[in-house]
């Protein structure tokens, strides 16, 4: 295990992120590359059938974050700690969570894709490519709250370089799976969505038997688990879990609207997410980073190490995201290139203006995440919740104003106001130091007097 504690913080935290941010990088290449053989074989249809439904599988990557971002703060306060027992009880509970939850929205989803696709307008002209794609993305979900989970906990660990390893071979085989699926085997959609489950299948294998071996290495036996265990992760899941129910129940919301704009706006909003993915590779797992740092300080009760490790962090995130975003701004067109097989034709239009309207926002966006990540860090995930409703709010309520007069702008504004939103409360509740709770400031008079000593 590695104690980010120790050493060259700035160091430390880069090298955590680092294989993750490569790993997530190659994963979204890959990614890039199944939307691209959509885009140029299957045409707007098959874009298109991926975005109809892509607000609800928010949701459900909303209720994976919050299982996965909860863990990991739990994970790594306990690693801090150096408590092998309760960490093994700690994975041990979360991974009955995950498998029963995971299982569930699997479940539910399939059942639910009828009324589901009414609610969401999904257009005529792609309505039978989205099922396909739909109906097997939502069996995969499973799979990827568990592997979501294993790959957090090796993160909280210090270990960050299997999963990126992991994530290389999987990555590799899941763009030749694509290929097969979408070109010989002319799937479409569907395909890129089996090639997904199968990929990720042999992924939650090798992060599983990875972490037998490292929980072999701690001392202690996890035990009996008490039902008094689950409330520490509980305490973490359900803030967590309100925040991104929050912000994604009322994007779904509006996704009814978007839909009948008609094929082109759903799939400039494809493209133009995909650009935005490459911008949220470094500051999701440098946050991430953040999170686990913060925990691991304050099982240290060195609490001074996890502010340092803010103020480091944001230097990080803007050396990483403001590049991306001037790039981005200096070619706008280049998503279209890539995409799309008309470059100039209204999708394109529309995506270029993706890039105007939303990526400058992404650096507040980050900076926000950042925030986030560092409440998690400190167990004060409820003020999270927050930040997550003024973006939702903000996105919502303007978006809905918006569509109906200048059409998909009305989106890309609303996306902008949303992340600026975010970022102002999440800024205000950290200045105000309302997060700071007891134990925080008890550990922080102890450092205080130690350092005095000295």
């Amino acid at each position: 295990m590695k104690d980010l504690t120790k050493g060259n913080i700035s160091k430390n935290l880069w090298l955590l992120a680092l294989p993750t941010m490569l790993s997530a990088l190659l994963s979204y290449a890959l990614s890039a590359i199944d939307q691209m053989m959509l885009g140029k074989i299957v045409g707007d249809v098959g874009l298109a059938a991926v975005g109809a439904t892509s607000s609800y599988f928010n949701i459900l990557w909303g209720i994976e974050g919050a299982l996965v971002f909860a863990f990991g703060s739990r994970l790594a306060f306990l690693v801090g700690e150096g408590d092998g027992s309760a960490i093994k009880r700690a994975y041990k509970i979360n991974m009955r969570m995950n498998m029963l939850f995971g299982f569930a929205i699997s479940i539910f989803s399939i059942l639910l894709w009828h009324p589901l696709f009414s609610f969401l307008n999904v257009p005529a002209d792609v309505f039978e490519e989205a099922k396909r794609y739909y109906i097997i993305y939502a069996a995969a979900f499973m799979l990827f709250i568990i592997k979501g989970n294993m790959s957090t906990a090796l993160v909280s660990f210090g270990n960050s370089v299997f999963s990126m390893r992991v994530g290389m071979v999987t990555g590799v085989c899941n763009v030749a799976l694509n290929y097969v699926m979408i070109v010989p085997c002319e799937m479409g959609a569907a395909g890129a969505a089996l090639a997904t489950l199968i990929v990720s299948l042999g992924s939650c294998v090798a992060h599983g038997l990875k972490l037998r071996a490292e929980q072999n290495k701690l001392e202690g036996e996890s035990g009996r688990v008490a039902l008094t265990d689950y409330a520490p992760i509980f305490k973490m899941v359900i803030p967590t879990a309100i925040q991104q129910m929050m912000m994604y129940l009322l994007a779904f919301a509006v996704q009814p609207s978007i839909n009948l704009l008609g094929k082109s706006a759903i799939a400039a909003l494809a493209v133009g997410n995909s650009v935005f993915g490459v911008i949220t590779i470094g500051y999701k797992h440098l946050s991430q980073g953040l999170s686990v740092l913060t925990g691991q300080a304050l099982g240290h009760r060195q609490p001074s190490l996890s502010r340092k490790g803010l103020w480091i962090t944001v230097r990080q995130i803007l050396m990483l995201t403001v590049p991306l975003v001037l790039l981005l701004l200096a070619f706008p067109r280049s998503a279209a290139f890539l995409f799309l097989d008309d470059p100039y034709g209204e999708t394109a239009m529309l995506s270029i203006y993706y890039v105007y309207l939303c990526i400058p926002f992404t650096i507040l966006l980050a900076l926000s995440s950042m925030f986030h990540n560092f409440f998690r860090g400190v167990l004060r995930p409820g003020f999270n919740i927050v930040g997550g409703l003024a973006l939702g709010v903000a996105r919502a309520v303007l978006t809905i104003a918006l569509v109906p007069v200048i059409g998909v702008y009305g989106a890309f504004i609303g996306y902008s106001a949303g992340w600026t939103a975010d970022f102002l409360v999440m800024l205000f509740i950290y200045l105000s130091k309302k997060w700071k709770t007891k134990e925080y400031k008890e550990a922080e008079r102890a450092e205080r007097e130690a350092m005095n000593e000295i």
